[in-house]
């Protein structure tokens, strides 16, 4: 009886946690400024999704393009002073729309790695 109750508890307190749950990020990122994206929470992973931070894309060892990313978003530092730093910085604050990140893979500058995301899509919400 003792561990029929234990096991009553623990589903309720599942079910409690899944009405908690947030929605799909797809979701949550399909309107613009909806939420503000975490770089090792959203940017990141969304960029592993997308197979940029592959090791045939700009993970592997040179990277490509002049561009380089850690290898599946390892090294959130590294990662963060290629997208934001240097004197060719992908990610423009000033600037979102217009940023290198969102341009390129939305084919709406040449991009090498083909059309990775639809320009307006949660996709490039998120970034």
């Amino acid at each position: 009886m003792h561990q029929w109750l234990l096991g009553l508890v623990f589903l309720v307190g599942l079910t409690e946690r899944v009405d908690d749950a947030l929605p799909p990020v797809s979701e949550r990122f399909a309107q613009p400024g909806a939420e503000i994206p975490d770089l090792q929470k959203h940017v990141l992973p969304l960029l592993g999704r997308l197979g940029c931070n592959g090791r045939a894309c700009h993970g592997s060892v040179q990277g490509q393009g002049g561009f380089q990313l850690s290898l599946f978003g390892y090294d959130f530092q590294a990662d963060y002073q290629a997208l934001l730093g240097g004197e060719e910085p992908r990610v423009d604050p000033r600037d979102p729309a217009a940023s290198l990140i969102v341009q390129k893979p939305s084919l709406a500058m040449d991009h090498d790695g083909g059309r990775r995301f639809e320009s307006g899509g949660w996709e490039h919400e998120l970034l």
